[in-house]
C-alpha cells in the first residue's frame, strides 16, 4: 500500500474510532431522554400535567422509560452503520470544523429521525403538547456522559471527514496522473512502432 493509501486507511479508522464514541454517547443519552423530555413537558405545562391522573403519569413514565430503551437500541443499530459515516467523506456541505454535531447533516437526520417522532408521539399521547424549544427536537447533550463530551467528538469527527474528503481527492489526483501517463506513454509508442499490441 503507498503511502498515500495508508495515510487513508488511518485517517478512515480515526473517523470510525470517533463515530463509535459519538453513538456510545448518544445511545447513553437518548436511553435518558425521553423521561427528561416529558418531565420537562409536565413541569412546564401545569395546566396539562394537572389533567393526568397517578394512574396516567404512571404509565407515561413506564411508556417513557420503554421508549428510551427502543430509542437507545435504534439510535445503536442506525449509528453503528461504518458506512454512513465514511460516506460523510463525499457529501457537500459540511464544515472542515465545529462543534456542533447538527452540522453533520446526514447523521444529524438519522438521529432526529428516529428520537423525535417518537417523543412527540408520546407527548401528543398525553397531552404534553409540542417542543415549545428552538430548535425543537433532541439537543446535542452538552455535558459528560461516560467521559466523553459531544462537543469535542463532534470537533474530531468534522475534522477527521476534512482530512479523509482531502486525502481521497488527492488519490484521485494521483489517479488521474497515472492515468494520464499510461496514454500518453501508449500515444508515443505507437507513433515509434514500438507498441507492445
Amino acid at each position: 500500500m503507498s503511502d498515500l493509501g495508508t495515510r487513508v486507511s488511518d485517517s478512515r479508522r480515526r473517523l470510525l474510532d470517533a463515530a463509535e464514541e459519538v453513538c456510545a454517547l448518544l445511545v447513553r443519552d437518548v436511553r435518558q431522554y425521553p423521561d427528561r423530555e416529558l418531565e420537562r413537558r409536565f413541569l412546564g405545562r401545569p395546566a396539562a400535567a394537572a389533567q393526568l391522573d397517578e394512574a396516567r403519569l404512571n404509565e407515561l413514565r413506564r411508556r417513557s422509560t420503554a421508549a428510551g430503551e427502543a430509542l437507545a437500541a435504534q439510535l445503536g443499530e442506525s449509528l453503528g452503520d461504518p458506512e454512513a459515516w465514511l460516506a460523510l467523506a463525499a457529501c457537500d456541505g459540511l464544515p472542515p470544523e465545529g462543534k456542533d454535531l447538527r452540522e453533520v447533516t446526514p447523521i444529524w437526520r438519522r438521529i432526529a429521525d428516529i428520537v423525535d417522532p417518537a417523543i412527540e408521539a408520546l407527548a401528543g399521547a398525553y397531552g404534553l403538547g409540542g417542543d415549545d424549544r428552538d430548535p425543537a427536537g433532541y439537543p446535542p447533550p452538552r455535558r459528560f456522559i461516560d467521559r466523553r463530551y459531544l462537543p469535542a467528538l463532534a470537533e474530531a469527527v468534522l475534522r477527521e471527514i476534512a482530512t479523509l474528503r482531502r486525502l481521497q481527492d488527492d488519490q484521485g489526483a494521483m489517479a488521474a496522473a497515472e492515468r494520464t501517463q499510461s496514454l500518453a506513454e501508449r500515444w508515443a509508442a505507437a507513433g515509434s512502432g514500438e507498441s507492445s499490441a
